[in-house]
């Protein structure tokens, strides 16, 4: 992991009036420090939507149910933590037409739906997960977009990196005019950036893809890819005359 740095100047305090507060008048330094890094995701979620409408509650909720104990099946036997898996509670809910000829609401059954969400640390295990589901044309598949469990850790690391490297270029430019810097007037992050390249992050796979009287749809190819986290801050010094 390398972490690549970039300080720019900024040349007018107007560049940085929403972060700055008034300097009062005295000379000042405004500089903007960025860091970035790139690493390999090691969080690959997965949502499971079970869904089916029926007028036949009892068959229907047999096969949510059962659809459900298969996937928690699959994720069980690929030893995944309890944590890494969430399930939700059966919803039931009643589904209408509106019929131009009677000019009525027509009941056309129940929707019976469950959503399980899963968590893998590892691509390979994700895939291997969606090829050993239960076929079933009630199954939704959608894969997250990939993280990195570091994100804090990195988060801390990278501010740290564009504080010291704006601070290095305002020490070079006072330095450059004869001054030194003085107290900091303002300070100011733009959060955490996250952005994903190289890397297929979400696929959906449907249950029409998934009965078994269509053809085999081809494996999923998904790559892990990597992440670009960024971190700005913007700094603004007072410049204080290097004149005893």
């Amino acid at each position: 992991m390398r972490i690549r740095i970039a300080a720019v100047a900024l040349c007018a305090l107007a560049s940085v009036a929403a972060n700055a507060q008034p300097t009062g008048g005295r000379p000042f330094i405004a500089v903007h420090g960025e860091a970035k890094v790139d690493v390999v995701p090691d969080l690959f979620p997965v949502e499971l939507t079970l869904k089916e409408t029926s007028m036949d509650a009892a068959a229907t909720q047999a096969k949510i149910e059962s659809l459900a104990k298969g996937v928690l099946a699959a994720a069980q036997g690929m030893e995944v933590a309890d944590d890494d898996v969430t399930i939700s509670n059966l919803d039931i809910s009643p589904v209408y037409e509106w019929d131009d000829k009677t000019d009525k609401q027509v009941f056309q059954g129940n929707t019976y739906e469950r959503e399980i969400k899963i968590k893998f640390h590892s691509l390979a295990k994700l895939n291997e997960f969606i090829s050993s589901l239960p076929k079933s044309n009630a199954l939704r598949i959608q894969t997250g977009a990939f993280g990195t469990s570091r994100a804090d850790e990195l988060r801390r690391d990278l501010l740290d990196s564009a504080i010291a490297n704006a601070r290095k270029t305002a020490q070079a430019m006072a330095s450059g005019v004869g001054g030194k810097l003085g107290a900091v007037q303002n300070i100011s992050n733009q959060g955490l950036d996250l952005q994903y390249s190289q890397s297929l992050d979400s696929v959906v796979v449907t249950g029409a893809r998934l009965r078994e009287a269509a053809p085999a749809a081809p494996p999923v190819v998904m790559r892990e890819g990597k992440i670009t986290l960024d971190q700005d801050v913007y700094i603004v010094y007072e410049l204080v005359s290097g004149q005893p």
